[in-house]
């Protein structure tokens, strides 16, 4: 679990073993849950697996049930105040997922 602040004093605490983020508001209250709905991948990524077909067949390994976009124990959360981007490190399935926040709501960013 980690726990990540952003310049609204909003707080994100990556939740592992129930698979999401819990997204509050300063003064503690629920705003959101963010679950992964990362179904688009980055430049970079199409790249990299563009660059190595043997990328695509490790991708398809099965280690979750959990369709693939969906967070599978997110172990660590940041904000970059610079970019207003939360970047949600997703350990069972090896990759980022970065969203860029929009004042009143999380708008979805990229898979890395």
């Amino acid at each position: 679990t980690d726990v990540a602040v952003d310049t609204d004093g909003d707080i994100y605490v990556a939740d592992w073993g129930n698979h999401r983020v819990c997204v509050f508001d300063a003064e503690g209250n629920p705003i959101a849950n963010l679950i992964g709905d990362a179904q688009v991948m980055s430049k970079w990524g199409q790249m990299s697996i563009d660059a190595n077909p043997d990328m695509m067949k490790a991708r398809r390994r099965v280690r979750s049930l959990e369709p693939e976009y969906r967070f599978c124990f997110p172990t660590a959360v940041d904000f970059d105040p610079e970019t207003d981007r939360i970047i949600v490190a997703d350990s069972q399935r090896n990759r980022l997922q970065v969203y860029r926040k929009v004042r009143d709501y999380v708008d979805f960013q990229a898979n890395l």
